[in-house]
């Protein structure tokens, strides 16, 4: 989903259903794999030696900030802005001419926009690829479990190619990934806050976890997470931070700047369990066409 993260992610939560791989394009991958691959791990191989291809092609792609458009160039793609609805930020789709993209400017962020683009880059991995018009983001009907998973295996992608594993692995090799280390990843790579904070918990060796909120009844509630493979607390949907949290200070007049500076030492009682947590948040930017999209994030660190 071209979103700058997926906002279907149930990252983090136990007990969840087992994941969806249905969908045709996920089956037609993981059969040319050979059956048995996650495809998951498929994609990020994938998408991680076309970044290295790209990196040592003539012209070479260089960065960070690494270029979409110029990947999608090198590519043989032809990358167009639209005004008319497609249904998405921004979709693939195969002509007799060749391979388009195809994306609405007006529905996102410089940063969006360019996890867009890689995600839709993504999808050119998959083998049935150009078969039909692929939908990033569909509107006014409600994905499939198989849809969603598709969707997010496509992020997976698109981190590989937006931030590029030899290059951010260097950047967290000696990080202890505070909010600020991250909006430094968000500052270098030119990608969303929510993409950066991804593509760290994929790879830290750290035990972190960053927790969306949404207002309920004008009181910030976790929506859902995404952790880190260390991480081991688990922070249920509906949670309310506690009353003195670092949360509940933070306006959505404010910036995109980390609160407070160094991680504030909070206890959060979730699940039956009580935890102490080293947190620090940040206001989310706002998504007009994107209602539900969280309003705050916060990075906990255990």
């Amino acid at each position: 989903m071209s979103t700058g993260f997926n906002t279907h992610s149930n990252s983090g939560y136990r007990g969840k259903k087992p994941k969806d791989f249905s969908h045709p394009s996920v089956v037609a991958l993981i059969r040319e794999a050979g059956g048995n691959a996650d495809p998951h791990e498929i994609v990020r191989q994938k998408c991680r030696a076309l970044a290295a291809s790209a990196k040592n092609s003539e012209p070479r792609w260089g960065g960070p900030p690494y270029c979409p458009f110029k990947l999608a160039s090198l590519m043989g793609i032809k990358v167009r802005k639209v005004t008319h609805d497609i249904g998405a930020e921004a979709r693939i789709y195969g002509t007799r001419e060749g391979v388009r993209i195809e994306y609405r400017l007006d529905l996102v962020t410089e940063e969006r926009l360019r996890f867009s683009i890689f995600h839709e880059i993504a999808h050119t991995v998959f083998p049935d690829c150009y078969e039909t018009v692929r939908n990033s983001q569909i509107h006014n009907r409600t994905l499939s479990e198989a849809e969603k998973e598709f969707e997010r295996i496509c992020d997976v992608g698109a981190g590989e190619l937006l931030m590029p594993f030899d290059d951010i692995s260097a950047d967290l090799s000696s990080s202890k990934l505070t909010l600020h280390d991250i909006c430094g990843v968000k500052s270098r790579y030119k990608a969303s806050t929510e993409a950066a904070v991804k593509r760290c918990l994929d790879l830290t060796a750290h035990s972190r976890a960053a927790v969306f909120l949404n207002h309920q009844s004008d009181i910030l509630t976790v929506k859902f997470y995404w952790k880190s493979s260390q991480f081991r607390p688990f922070i249920p949907p509906g949670f309310v931070p506690p009353h003195d949290s670092v949360v509940h200070n933070l306006t959505l007049a404010e910036t995109e700047t980390p609160i407070p500076e160094f991680p504030k030492v909070e206890t959060w009682h979730a699940n039956g369990k009580s935890n102490q947590f080293h947190v620090q948040a940040i206001v989310l930017p706002v998504v007009p066409h994107l209602p539900d999209y969280p309003k705050v994030m916060v990075l906990i660190a255990h």
